[in-house]
């Protein structure tokens, strides 16, 4: 008889099985010997010889079986902002004035909160980061330039989130 370890079902309906199988004697064949330890996944119906002595070993392992869980959500996906978008919210939460936001799309103009945050940079890494800015009209998530954005408003990773979905939306 097989030995079976480590049982978890893979599916709401807990039908299919993940487990640990030690294979014997009578289930050793040219591919796996009799001694070894295999992960295998059972699905009702296959008739291999492994499925077989696992279905018929499964009633004394009825009570041992995990129960499912369900895969963690895909993470989150951030769309790229225009800097249409980027700036509107900017000035939809208060961050900027509508006249910084006009002037920031139309013209390249820095908002007051750019240029306040901007002076917490140092030379050189200033000109790039404020050359960046003043030539974007993308603003992509996990970019050095969102996490400017980040900074300057002060923004926590969850409030960021929510400032960067509302952006999408418009």
């Amino acid at each position: 008889m097989i030995n079976i370890a480590k049982l978890k079902y893979t599916n709401p309906e807990q039908t299919n099985i993940d487990m640990e199988v030690t294979i014997d004697e009578g289930t050793a064949n040219q591919y796996v010997k009799a001694g070894d330890v295999i992960p295998f996944h059972y699905v009702p119906g296959d008739n291999s010889p492994v499925a077989l002595a696992v279905r018929d070993a499964l009633p004394q392992y009825g009570g041992q079986i995990g129960a499912y869980t369900p895969p963690p959500p895909p993470p989150e996906v951030f769309k790229t902002l225009s800097d249409v978008q980027l700036f509107t919210q900017l000035a939809t939460g208060g961050y900027i004035n509508n006249e910084e936001a006009l002037a920031a799309v139309s013209s390249g103009d820095l908002p007051a909160l750019f240029i306040n945050a901007l002076n917490n940079i140092g030379g050189k890494d200033k000109f790039q980061m404020q050359i960046k800015l003043q030539g974007a009209t993308t603003f992509a998530w996990g970019s050095d330039l969102a996490k400017f954005v980040q900074t300057a408003m002060a923004a926590g990773d969850e409030d960021f989130k929510q400032f960067w979905r509302a952006a999408s939306a418009l």
